[in-house]
């Protein structure tokens, strides 16, 4: 199955981190706000703030809320599920629909403003549930992707 090797492999707001369920609506502003961290700080730094608490992008027990990035060649930057580390390269992984992964992300970024719901077999990070998640995604610096995602 190789959506399961991808969100093993990536498995990568105060407003709503604490919630059941986050919309389309709270996931881009999630990414607004790692965005606002990331263009605020340097590249460590931001990576550090992002998966505290008080930042409100980290709930892996609850939706599985995290971010992970990646460079547009594959290679992951980070990844706060902890599914992979930096420096694994991504780009021979495929999303839920068959299309490469990062491939993917980039042509969601560059055509509409980011927001995805993967739907079928997609393992929440934790609990392994196979529900449907929710990212929104953006490029940040020089040809590097960002994504905030969730299992509603």
């Amino acid at each position: 199955m190789p959506f399961r090797a991808v969100v093993l492999g990536i498995g990568m707001l105060g407003l709503a981190a604490n919630a059941a369920a986050l919309s389309p609506d709270d996931m881009g502003q999630l990414r607004d706000k790692a965005l606002t961290i990331l263009a605020n700080n340097s590249l460590d730094t931001a990576i550090a703030k992002m998966k505290k608490p008080q930042a409100g992008l980290m709930n892996m027990d609850g939706p599985g809320l995290h971010t992970w990035a990646f460079k547009a060649s594959g290679e992951v930057i980070w990844d706060h599920s902890g599914q992979t580390t930096p420096g694994m390269n991504i780009s021979s992984l495929t999303a839920p629909d068959g299309e490469a992964l990062v491939d993917k992300v980039k042509t969601e970024v560059r055509n509409d403003d980011g927001r995805m719901i993967w739907e079928g077999v997609v393992p929440h990070p934790v609990t392994g549930e196979m529900k449907p998640a929710h990212l929104a995604c953006a490029s940040f610096a020089a040809k590097k992707y960002m994504c905030v995602m969730a299992w509603p």
